[in-house]
């Protein structure tokens, strides 16, 4: 009986770490000193791509670590994890941009 029992048994999937840690993933946003500047976003490159858009990346120069020009944030400009707004969805912030940057691209010939 206990044989039969054992060949019943299924095993049971355990959450990956990736999956555990995507469910609490924190959004980010651009700050200057400790003032949010932006919406949340759902990844740190989202943010990065917004700050560009807006001017305020700039590519310096490389020292011998590093082979090329590299991005930094003008001034005291910073990306930093973020809590959202208790009614803002990160999500939803980067998909109006990306629609916004279409409306953008059409309306720039």
């Amino acid at each position: 009986m206990k044989q039969e029992a054992a060949g019943k048994l299924k095993p049971r999937s355990i959450p990956s770490v990736d999956s555990v840690i995507g469910a609490i993933a924190m959004p980010y946003a651009l700050f200057c000193n400790d003032a949010r500047l932006s919406k949340a976003y759902p990844t740190e490159a989202d943010v990065w791509k917004e700050a560009r858009k807006s001017g305020l990346v700039v590519d310096i120069a490389s020292g011998e670590e590093m082979p090329a020009p590299h991005p930094v944030l003008e001034n005291d400009y910073e990306i930093r994890p973020c809590r959202p707004d208790p009614h803002e969805d990160p999500a939803r912030n980067k998909a109006e941009a990306e629609r916004q940057a279409l409306i953008d691209l059409e309306f720039s010939y």
